[in-house]
């Protein structure tokens, strides 16, 4: 995956016009409510996709009972269905305790194969 600096993600997710876009507001609350942040990314491809992505985005992260707040970006296809998305994201909520913000938003790549995702994770903690 192209190297991408926090900053510009963080740009990315909220500037975008596609897709499920997040608050600036939103956004600037969750990296408030931390000292620091982790930018960490992965891709999945082929049946459950999106949660491929998570787990290889997150497999270095030590613990996410740690975070404060999550942010999340995926890149997919259009027509990637949501509900898998969800069922994906559902996963990260599993990980943390209930205070934890868990923010996500999509942009939609219309080049991508609809079988293909990639995630831009933020921890802030």
């Amino acid at each position: 995956m192209e190297n991408i600096s926090a900053e510009e993600e963080l740009k990315n997710m909220i500037i975008e016009d596609l897709g499920i876009r997040m608050d600036f507001s939103d956004v600037f609350s969750c990296l408030k409510s931390g000292a620091r942040y982790e930018l960490m990314d992965g891709q999945g491809k082929g049946e459950e996709a999106a949660k491929k992505a998570i787990e290889k985005a997150l497999k270095d992260f030590a613990n996410l009972k740690d975070a404060k707040s999550i942010i999340m970006n995926f890149e997919l296809h259009p027509d990637y269905p949501m509900l898998e998305l969800a069922n994906a994201v559902e996963i990260v909520h599993d990980g943390v305790d209930e205070e934890v913000e868990v923010l996500w938003g999509t942009s939609p790549v219309k080049l991508f194969d609809i079988d293909l995702v990639k995630v831009y994770v933020v921890v802030v903690l």
